[in-house]
């Protein structure tokens, strides 16, 4: 099996580098992953937007976004009206290279478009690893 195919070694990964860090820098998609872009009845993307808050003393936040840049200011309103905390601006890089490159770097991301579930249940556990508190409110959601 690939490596990174075992969700042991996203989460192991994720805590070398919070231990190494102090923080781990995720990034989020913004349509479909934390706003009902297009209206889908019963879809109040809230366990995501649980997830981020639960993460804000172990992280650093970027949204990645495929929008138009006329809509960053959209984004970064509704994230301070949801009480996330971006750390720059939508698409910045959380960090300083030493290259160029397009791709931010983020040592994981929430993104609709790509297995949300396994990386919201990674974070989880990246979440009880570090936090030491129960969880399960995040992990068996009653909604």
């Amino acid at each position: 099996m690939d490596y990174f195919m075992d969700s042991r070694n996203v989460v192991e990964r994720l805590l070398s580098v919070y231990h190494e860090h102090g923080k781990i820098l995720v990034a989020f998609d913004f349509d479909d992953t934390i706003y009902n872009t297009h209206n889908r009845q019963s879809s109040n993307y809230n366990m995501i937007l649980e997830l981020l808050q639960e993460l804000k003393p172990y992280a650093k936040f970027m949204c990645f976004s495929c929008s138009e840049t006329d809509r960053f200011p959209f984004i970064e309103q509704f994230c301070k009206n949801n009480n996330l905390r971006l750390d720059v601006g939508v698409n910045e890089n959380l960090i300083d290279l030493e290259w160029s490159t397009r791709k931010p770097y983020y040592n994981i991301i929430l993104d609709d478009r790509c297995g949300l579930r396994q990386t919201y249940e990674d974070l989880c556990t990246f979440l009880l690893h570090v936090s030491g508190e129960n969880i399960n409110r995040l992990i068996n959601p009653r909604r």
